[in-house]
């Protein structure tokens, strides 16, 4: 789980982060939103060591779940129409095999959020993770 936040901390994804109740950051759970400004919020978080302190979302990393991450592929066009469930598992199936990244699954060293976090990074940026950033 140590590397799932650094590979989120990137304006590809955070950028596209609009806060809600129930968003897992990497300081916590967003429990509740509260304006601050006129285009300022803070954000408030369940955490044993920070709860109820304010953040502003830039002082958050925000680490989506993989219902999330697939929400942000089902945005892509496929053959005419959006992914469906089949279609994804399919093109996910593909992209294992031909990035080579299923070495890595098989010895547990990424995650299924991180896996996803790659694929999301691949379709829409291509992008490949080497383990400290994205590169091309």
């Amino acid at each position: 789980m140590k590397n799932y936040p650094k590979m989120c901390d990137t304006s590809l994804i955070q950028d596209g982060w609009e806060p809600k109740v129930g968003d897992w950051t990497d300081k916590g759970m967003v429990y509740t939103i509260e304006q601050v400004g006129r285009n300022l919020a803070s954000y408030r978080l369940t955490n044993t060591v920070t709860m109820g302190k304010p953040y502003l979302k830039v002082q958050l990393t925000w680490l989506p779940t993989i219902e999330q991450l697939m929400g942000m592929i089902d945005t892509i066009k496929h053959s005419g129409g959006r992914y469906t469930a089949i279609s994804m598992i399919g093109k996910i199936e593909r992209w294992i095999l031909h990035s080579r990244i299923y070495k890595p699954l098989e010895l547990g060293v990424m995650k299924p959020r991180e896996l996803w976090l790659a694929f999301v990074m691949h379709e829409l940026h291509n992008l490949k993770w080497n383990g400290n950033i994205w590169w091309r």
